[in-house]
């Protein structure tokens, strides 16, 4: 086993250092910026962002595919997340959405689609609504109108209000659904870090391997509606936290996220002269032509409002106007420790003026459908620049941060991974001896290469497994499906009987190929004729004849498939389920195309089909340069006796110089009737990317 000190180091040298690389390769020559810490190659950091210097990364590199196959040997397939129920008791005092925060927490998106489901109907007396305000809300709380600018004002008493208590049993109830429930494997994803997803019928499960140590995130089910409640659980709900220096990956402390949202008080100062804005920079005028930034800022907070946040804040952060980020406005705190980074994080959707700086561990780009964890957000009324024509020379403000969420350590949580000790594997030991005899109007049929029977468990692990047959998956179209299975699919290995080269039988189908016929119409269709047409100009065109064309294109699409891939489910001894999944290849119908693609003629008797099963991956495989061979060490050729002066020839016959020598020495070796003859190959391939097989079927003439 490795240890994991060892895996975390192969993780960060795995990991993608540059957006070139993409997931499957290593970029060659890669630098890391000495500021902000980010990794691009060479080449790339022509383009922008520039940064400010940037110095070769020195650390070993490893291939993906390589580490994603050691990771699969390390980590469980199936695990069980269990004590969230005691976080029943850990009910935060006091109020959990002080006022006026409720509505700082939602984007402006959001807040305007509540705004307008809470209008009144039409056919609704208005003397319901009498009792508002004008222009608020029936959502928005009663000291709402504090402005965006102004620290909410905490309750005073310690009750809760009933939204407080709405709100946590919607997130109690969101997070009981994971307790005792199997999260199980569906992929591994290459990025700035490793990261691993489990996913579960209530949530999902997040293992992210970086070089100081791995984490665990748990997830609860969002729901779909715009709200406080969705907003709080995109952020993970739970955590463990592993250091490096510990045994294995299930080896720390567990940490409860609870649904308390705070709004703290921060002191930013800048530090320095002021500077030329970013917008300034880039000739923007009217009230931009004259607008500074600063250098750097200072952040202070009391330590009680320090208590709030998941990492304390404080301390003074560098602009790194050459790094990238939004308007150029990332920042980084400066001095030993872990990185932390203050920047402007637009919204996906929505105005500029919704966007807001956050502290955050990391600075890097968020995929589609994924959400940033931040430390806190800053009021969306502070920016680190001045607009005006009188511009101040020093800047010290008081901002409200929003903190989202209140991380508290979670004793009773314990994560375990669940063992299938019924699981059967069934493979062949020998190659199987494949033959094609007579016609086979279906094309010939495919051979099991691998069947594997595991124990389901609970009902929610066989939803959506076919029960009493056999079902069978589009191996091009089933991606989702084939993650839903991946904790199974994942340790399946390539047998080692299918890996080398073994032969076909199929003699008559050579015969027909040999004499100018298809090998196999349902395999390998025939062509459609081509017609020579003139048109108006006399040009000759070929064009297919458009009958034969249609059917061809149809028959294409009935070829029988190179991979099948089927499951079943079926009742077990004590009210169990038990899957099972089948792995089948047709060599023979691949390898039939592969012979229609040979040109006829030569001898077609000795002609040789094969197949073998081969693992496979996207990467692109490193070729040897091209070297073009020198004939200078050949022995030469006599002068030829025919090159002579003849009759109508004017001009003197040169005779054949060293090199022209050689080369006909050569051409006549290839010419002598004891030459060795030439053997003319065609390969046909079919991947299967879920298990990671090539299927290769080849024929030789």
């Amino acid at each position: 086993c490795t240890p994991l000190s060892e895996l975390l180091a192969q993780a960060a040298g795995s990991a993608r250092m540059c957006a070139s690389e993409g997931r499957t390769t290593i970029a060659p020559d890669v630098v890391r910026c000495v500021k902000c810490g980010a990794t691009a190659s060479r080449a790339c950091c022509l383009a922008w962002p520039e940064h400010v210097d940037m110095a070769p990364v020195t650390e070993p590199r490893l291939a993906p595919r390589d580490f994603e196959a050691k990771l699969a040997a390390a980590i469980p397939m199936c695990v069980r997340l269990g004590g969230l129920q005691s976080a029943r008791g850990m009910r935060p005092d006091g109020a959990l959405l002080p006022g006026g925060v409720a509505a700082k927490l939602l984007s402006p998106r959001a807040r305007d689609e509540q705004e307008e489901l809470a209008k009144p109907p039409a056919d609704c007396p208005m003397d319901l609504y009498a009792s508002k305000p004008k222009g608020r809300s029936p959502l928005e709380p009663k000291n709402a109108d504090a402005g965006p600018a102004k620290l909410a004002t905490p309750a005073r008493k310690k009750t809760s209000s009933p939204a407080d208590e709405a709100l946590w049993s919607a997130w109690l109830a969101a997070v009981s659904a994971l307790d005792a429930g199997s999260f199980r494997f569906t992929s591994a994803t290459r990025g700035e870090d490793w990261s691993v997803q489990y996913a579960s019928e209530a949530g999902r499960l997040e293992l992210v391997l970086r070089a100081d140590g791995a984490e665990w995130l748990a997830y609860a089910e969002a729901p779909a509606s715009r709200g406080v409640l969705r907003e709080l659980l995109l952020q993970p709900v739970a955590r463990m936290r592993v250091p490096a220096s510990a045994a294995g990956l299930l080896d720390g402390a567990w940490d409860f996220c609870l649904p308390r949202v705070r709004e703290v008080a921060l002191t930013i100062a800048s530090v320095g002269a002021p500077v030329e804005s970013w917008q300034a920079s880039i000739g923007l005028d009217a009230e931009w032509k004259t607008s500074t930034r600063f250098r750097g800022w200072t952040v202070g907070a009391s330590d009680a409002d320090a208590a709030h946040l998941d990492v304390d804040v404080r301390g003074e952060y560098e602009l790194l106007d050459r790094c990238g980020g939004a308007m150029n406005c990332m920042h980084k705190r400066s001095g030993a420790g872990p990185p932390l980074y203050l920047f402007l994080d637009p919204e996906r959707t929505g105005t500029a003026d919704g966007d807001r700086v956050v502290f955050a561990s990391s600075a890097g780009r968020m995929g589609y459908g994924s959400a940033r964890r931040t430390v806190g957000t800053l009021d969306a009324s502070w920016r680190p620049w001045s607009v005006g024509k009188k511009q101040p020379g020093a800047r010290s403000d008081t901002v409200p941060c929003l903190v989202r969420g209140a991380w508290v350590a979670a004793s009773g949580l314990a994560l375990v991974p669940l063992s299938f000790a019924g699981a059967k594997v069934a493979a062949p030991a020998e190659p199987p001896r494949l033959a094609l005899r007579g016609s086979a109007p279906d094309g010939p049929p495919a051979v099991p290469l691998l069947r594997c029977e595991v124990p389901l468990g609970d009902g929610a692990a066989a939803a959506g497994w076919p029960a009493g047959g056999w079902g069978h998956l589009p191996v091009g179209k089933s991606k989702a499906r084939f993650e839903s299975i991946a904790w199974i699919t994942e340790r399946l290995e390539l047998p080692a009987a299918v890996r080398g080269w073994t032969a076909l039988e199929a003699a008559e189908a050579v015969v027909a190929w040999h004499s100018g016929a298809s090998p196999c119409e349902a395999s390998a269709p025939s062509m459609p004729r081509l017609r020579w047409v003139a048109n108006a100009r006399g040009q000759v065109t070929a064009l297919e004849d458009p009958v034969q064309a249609g059917a061809y294109e149809q028959a294409l699409k009935r070829r029988p498939a190179p991979f099948g891939v089927a499951m079943r489910a079926d009742p077990a001894e004590g009210g169990a389920t038990v899957g099972q999944i089948e792995v089948s290849a047709n060599p023979l119908a691949l390898a039939l195309r592969a012979l229609a693609l040979m040109p006829t003629g030569g001898d077609g008797a000795a002609a040789e089909l094969a197949w073998r099963v081969v693992p496979h991956s996207d990467a692109k495989e490193p070729r040897p340069p091209l070297r073009l061979s020198s004939n200078k060490q050949d022995e030469a050729a006599g002068q030829p006796p025919h090159f002579q002066a003849f009759s109508g020839r004017c001009g003197r016959v040169l005779p054949l110089r060293p090199e022209q020598q050689r080369s006909l020495a050569w051409m006549l070796r290839q010419e002598a009737p004891d030459a060795p003859p030439f053997v003319e190959q065609e390969v046909g391939e079919a991947a299967l990317p879920a298990l990671g097989w090539r299927l290769e079927a080849r024929a030789r003439v």
